[in-house]
């Protein structure tokens, strides 16, 4: 093969590579199922206290950007009377490094888990209906839906092309192992911006809305980096317990 035709042949054979690899945002031209995205939580007693200002700096910009872009003013943690941070560093690549935030709205117990490339808020339902949902039952969920309406960003109308809106298809009751989603047509693998998919699971009486965090320039979620958040210092000061927030 000459000069000209391999270069030709590569062209060609590239191109069409990278063609399968984008296709649309349905996903109707991908060989390939979409990615299931979930972080690896851990118990409670596993995290270690920190303050959020102590966050290594890059963490912490992380951080308050993803939680600024994701809820209205005043329902930033830093925003209210009490909030809790702590952290967890991954022992492995199976795991995720962990920022774990808490704090109370209207009397639910709201909790910020993020990872690399997720923000999970969980909302923990009301005893009487956690009880309700554990014993097969369904409750109504208008209280919770408005509740997420009040403390999301669910429309931005500025004009720009980041202009969006948000539309979560809530049912009139909820029950256990129920899930919906904004955007269920929009591949997360082909994601760019976590406005175009918002998808909400409900699970043993808490009602969890996942954003997706990833870089327009990745065509899927290295799940692998999950483990590598921190940096070496930081994981080291987790693990031998010498964090100045604690």
């Amino acid at each position: 093969m000459d000069e000209q035709k391999l270069v030709m042949y590569l062209i060609v054979t590239i191109g069409g590579m990278v063609m399968v690899a984008e296709g649309d945002d349905t996903g109707s031209t991908h060989r390939f199922p979409d990615q299931e995205v979930d972080v690896v939580d851990q118990s409670r007693s596993s995290f270690v206290p920190i303050q959020l200002s102590d966050l290594p700096s890059s963490i912490s910009l992380t951080v308050r950007g993803r939680l600024v872009a994701m809820l209205e003013p005043g329902y930033r943690p830093w925003e209210r009377e009490e909030y809790y941070v702590a952290v967890y560093a991954a022992a492995d690549q199976e795991e995720s490094d962990l920022v774990d935030v808490r704090y109370v709205v209207d009397e639910y117990e709201v909790r910020l888990l993020l990872d690399q490339f997720l923000v999970v808020m969980q909302i923990q339902l009301a005893k009487s209906d956690q009880r309700t949902l554990a014993e097969g039952g369904e409750v109504p969920s208008e209280q919770i839906s408005l509740l997420c309406e009040r403390m999301m960003r669910l429309k931005s109308d500025d004009g720009s092309l980041r202009s969006y809106e948000i539309v979560l298809p809530w049912p009139k009751k909820l029950k256990n192992g129920m899930s919906f989603s904004s955007n269920p047509d929009q591949r997360r693998m082909a994601m760019g911006r976590w406005t175009q998919r918002v998808d909400v699971k409900v699970e043993d009486g808490v009602v969890k809305l996942y954003a997706y965090w990833k870089s327009d320039r990745l065509m899927h979620f290295p799940l692998e980096l999950r483990s590598q958040w921190f940096d070496a210092d930081f994981r080291s000061a987790i693990q031998r317990g010498t964090l100045s927030g604690e």
